[in-house]
């Protein structure tokens, strides 16, 4: 069951030690997953500001990392960077 329709069932219902033990397993798995995500995204974030300051920006360097972010969110994309 994913999490959210394991919660509205406990809502609903009784739930058994285990139902809730496995809703914990699953929320804290998504909080690390999550976790990772963020610092990656935070890491790109910094390093974009410090590329994108440069008088001489890697452009490519730049749609790589627009890359990167947009792989996190699951969302390939090709970005269009100008010079």
């Amino acid at each position: 069951m994913c999490i959210l329709n394991t919660a509205e069932f406990c809502l609903d219902n009784e739930c058994l030690v285990d139902d809730v033990s496995a809703l914990l397993n699953q929320l804290q798995d998504q909080r690390d997953i999550l976790t990772k995500q963020l610092d990656s995204l935070t890491n790109f974030l910094v390093k974009m500001g410090v590329e994108n300051e440069k008088e001489q920006r890697d452009v490519d360097l730049l749609k790589g990392f627009m890359k990167g972010i947009a792989n996190i969110f699951g969302n390939p994309v090709s970005p269009k960077i100008a010079p």
